[in-house]
């Protein structure tokens, strides 16, 4: 299982997204993070462009459960809620994303951890580092299970 962490989810209508989730199952919750991931914004478009088929085999987590209304909005990352999907999903990596969440999982986290820029830092080599966590990330499953990594079930 690889587990990945960003800072925190934002949404347009951020009381709406709470109160959908407020009555939701934790897995639809998954499911929603996912799908606002990669629902065109440059984040996603990115991660998908780095990271290819490993998307599909990947559980993405924000570093919080707070929701912001605007992309500069940064929510303090949650420590418990962190710790609390390491314990559920028990990952065998663990890969962050950007420095709010970077910082926030390397203190509760023992295990292989890649830590990798925000994907829509505006860095110049931004997408070469993601590439290169990719490549790794790659490498490292396939020397640890000798198989293309199963699709995660979400």
């Amino acid at each position: 299982m690889i587990l990945a962490f960003l800072q925190n989810l934002w949404v347009k209508e951020p009381e709406r997204a709470r109160a959908i989730l407020e009555r939701e199952s934790e897995e639809f919750r998954v499911q929603f993070i996912r799908r606002l991931l990669f629902h065109g914004g440059l984040t996603g478009k990115r991660i998908q462009q780095c990271f290819g088929d490993l998307t599909s085999i990947i559980i993405f987590e924000e570093a919080t459960r707070e929701i912001s209304g605007d992309s500069k909005t940064i929510c303090p990352p949650d420590p418990r809620h962190i710790a609390g999907c390491l314990d559920r999903y028990r990952p065998v990596v663990v890969l962050t994303f950007g420095k709010v969440a970077s910082d926030a999982v390397a203190p509760l986290w023992k295990g292989r951890l890649l830590v990798c820029p925000h994907p829509a830092a505006r860095q110049r080599d931004t997408v070469t580092k993601l590439q290169a966590a990719a490549e790794e990330l790659t490498e490292w499953w396939v020397e640890n299970y000798g198989m293309p990594a199963q699709r995660a079930d979400r």
